[in-house]
């Protein structure tokens, strides 16, 4: 026969904290065990009442599995607070309305936050039956399929927001005593993925890039980022005629990202292109850019103040650096905008050289955020300190190195000498074009600087991707003989008697062509 366990009446009497008064917990129907258990967790529980400490994870556990008659007379004798009887949904718009988020964008990002924890644990949810386990799921949903519209999970940025703003939310809730504790809070959020804000772009590159613009605003609006630092939408295509102090040389801003305004001034970079765009606009035209801007905010100038999130302006950027046969960047915008601050910062005003403080003024940003993202550094900046030393290297080390490598310094100049005279005696502007892509004056330069250039380059490209191709094994590029054989100990002068091209051939086959297919 099963064994019956007698059930027993459970009475506990204690003096309340608050008004010294005797009180009574009667419940009825525990086993001996549980009974001895409750003892056991109401004295814990009073004990901690009494120092003002917060109850243990097992008492708070316990409370949680309470029935609610029985949590109900706790209640009554305050030892603990009334259970939260409101869904998960109505407690994020409630804790969303408490954080009085003052910036637009920031409030629609936290309401995105809040539908993703609506859409994967249900509207009427109750936030206390969330553990730490539904909190690992849920990342895994944000990763795999958890994206609002449809198109998948989301990147490492948007996932890492979405945590960090269920956090915030739980965080709020365990607080409050709503719940027993944060579900989220050994949910380890990535760190933030910059390296697609860490191209720096260059002033030639963005010249060029407005020489192939479809019309002055966009010239304007590269610009404004590259020269100006503007921030990426938000602030350009807000940007009224009344906001330029043609007088000052300064143009004011205000920015939905910070809420703050500021003045940047009118870089000369900046002036010619805007003067291009005031003299074809209409003498009363409100706004700077309208061709460049797109149709929904030119139709809708309320939603053109209120929100530019969607505007997608590296789209049309993409296409311009495609027609101008440039290299796209994922976050263009951003990264000329970065660019700029780092000019700053690298001393290209010298009014402004070393000056934390004004340049965050004109660009809107902290030191701290400057010191974060914006005080890039690469090999390249030593260049100016290492041209400074003036000790010799031995002639010898770079010989020793030289045969390491398999270069050979005479060869090395011989086929200069041939790409040099070659092009000298033949500088179209095809070969300009492709030796100064970046260059904006390329017309200005003389056949002996063309050369001379084409020779250096040439040199430069057939040294790396000869040792790139024949360390990799991978088959040389199309204008090339099949099966040739390449070893990095060949030399240039031998590889050009190997295929049979002329140095001219040599220097197409390497230089032009190999660009050509990177592009592709």
């Amino acid at each position: 026969m099963p064994k019956i366990i007698e059930k027993v009446k459970f009475r506990k009497q204690f003096t309340s904290i608050a008004g010294g008064k005797l009180e009574s917990i009667y419940w009825s129907n525990l086993t001996p065990s549980d009974a001895a258990r409750s003892h056991e967790y109401l004295d814990r529980l009073i004990e901690s009442q009494r120092m003002q400490t917060v109850p243990d994870a097992t008492v708070q556990k316990w409370l949680n599995d309470l029935p609610d008659n029985r949590y109900e007379k706790l209640v009554k004798v305050s030892l603990v607070k009334p259970r939260t009887r409101d869904t998960l949904k109505n407690t994020l718009e409630k804790l969303i309305v408490k954080f009085a988020i003052p910036r637009k964008n920031t409030l629609d990002n936290y309401i995105a936050s809040k539908d993703c924890l609506i859409a994967f644990f249900a509207a009427d949810c109750k936030p206390e039956t969330i553990g730490r386990q539904d909190a690992v799921r849920y990342k895994e949903y944000l990763k795999t399929v958890g994206r609002l519209d449809g198109k998948g999970g989301y990147g490492q940025n948007s996932l890492r927001k979405k945590l960090m703003h269920a956090n915030r939310f739980f965080r709020a809730m365990h607080k409050d005593e709503l719940i027993r504790e944060n579900p989220f809070e050994d949910v380890k959020e990535l760190p933030a993925d910059e390296t697609k804000r860490k191209e720096y772009i260059t002033t030639e590159y963005c010249r060029k890039a407005m020489k192939f613009a479809h019309n002055a605003e966009w010239q304007l609006l590269i610009a404004l980022w590259r020269f100006a630092g503007l921030r990426r939408a938000c602030e350009p295509l807000r940007l009224r005629w009344s906001n330029i102090l043609w007088e000052k040389r300064l143009i004011h801003l205000y920015s939905s990202k910070t809420g703050e305004e500021r003045y940047v001034p009118i870089f000369p970079e900046v002036m010619e292109p805007l003067l291009k765009v005031r003299e074809q606009a209409a003498p009363d035209a409100e706004w700077v850019l309208n061709r460049a801007c797109p149709k929904k905010y030119r139709l809708n100038p309320s939603l053109r103040e209120l929100e530019t999130k969607g505007a997608n302006l590296n789209t049309v950027f993409s296409k311009i650096c495609k027609k101008a046969g440039l290299p796209i960047y994922p976050m263009a915008g951003n990264n000329m905008r970065a660019s700029f601050v780092k000019d700053l910062y690298a001393g290209k005003f010298p009014e402004l050289r070393g000056r934390v403080d004004p340049i965050g003024k004109i660009c809107g940003h902290t030191p701290a955020t400057a010191l974060k993202y914006y005080s890039r550094f690469s090999t390249d900046d030593l260049a100016p300190l290492i041209d400074s030393f003036n000790y010799p290297i031995p002639a010898e080390i770079i010989s020793n190195l030289e045969s390491a490598n398999g270069i050979n310094s005479e060869a090395f100049e011989t086929v200069k000498n041939d790409v040099r005279e070659t092009v000298k005696n033949d500088a179209s502007e095809t070969i300009k074009q492709e030796i100064f892509h970046e260059t904006a004056d390329s017309e200005a330069m003389t056949a002996e600087s063309v050369a001379e250039a084409a020779a250096d380059k040439c040199v430069k490209k057939c040294v790396a991707h000869e040792k790139k191709e024949a360390n990799l094994a991978h088959p040389m590029p199309g204008s090339f003989r099949k099966n040739a054989d390449f070893a990095v100990s060949d030399t240039l002068e031998n590889n050009t008697n190997t295929l049979g091209y002329s140095p001219r051939g040599y220097f197409r086959a390497y230089f032009i062509d190999f660009n050509k297919r990177l592009e592709h």
